[in-house]
């Protein structure tokens, strides 16, 4: 409880570089619960931990991961963890989306080398491990074809690329179906 105050209060702080709350940077993609705003790739932050949603702003503010929104560069270090504290205490809302359910039983049996870090079907988090149960599919379809792109492939690990890059494109239509199908 006492965290959760002090990351609203530090969240309500003007920030000079915004003119708003803290979380203004986030709004025109994120709404506070984290669900998205925009486009169906911007992926649903509600409920991820909030280390692995440090790192990724950390990732971004160095160039490590690659992005085209500007505020992603934009929090300054100091801030990103109540950034992330913020998201991290949301509560978790998948859409409904249209599943093709034997694709999602097909990507069932694609995900096993998955399920070392993002077990119960994509439900349960690691430290580095994001959510990808109920995730959006234009998300994930995205993340998945980048990380099987050399040359574009984000922070990852090793042989996270290696299963991915054995996938051709119907497997991976067939893992994003099922990591949607799970919310």
């Amino acid at each position: 409880m006492l965290l959760r105050l002090c990351v609203v209060a530090v969240l309500m702080i003007p920030s000079p570089s915004y003119g708003g709350s803290l979380l203004e940077p986030c709004l025109p993609c994120h709404k506070k619960s984290g669900e998205p705003v925009k486009t169906d790739v911007t992926p649903l932050i509600g409920s991820q931990n909030t280390f692995y949603l440090t790192e990724v702003l950390k990732d971004y503010a160095t160039g490590k991961r690659p992005t085209e929104v500007a505020a992603h560069r934009q929090i300054p270090p100091h801030q990103q963890a109540a950034y992330a504290a913020h998201f991290a205490q949301q509560r978790w809302v998948s859409p409904w989306q249209p599943v093709e359910q034997k694709r999602a039983e097909r990507g069932k049996s694609l995900v096993k080398g998955c399920e070392r870090c993002h077990r119960e079907g994509g439900r349960v988090q690691f430290d580095e491990n994001p959510r990808l149960a109920g995730q959006r599919m234009a998300y994930l379809r995205l993340r998945l074809h980048q990380f099987r792109t050399a040359g574009k492939i984000p922070p990852q690990p090793e042989k996270m690329r290696n299963f991915i890059g054995e996938l051709n494109d119907e497997q991976i239509e067939d893992v994003v179906h099922f990591y949607a199908n799970n919310r």
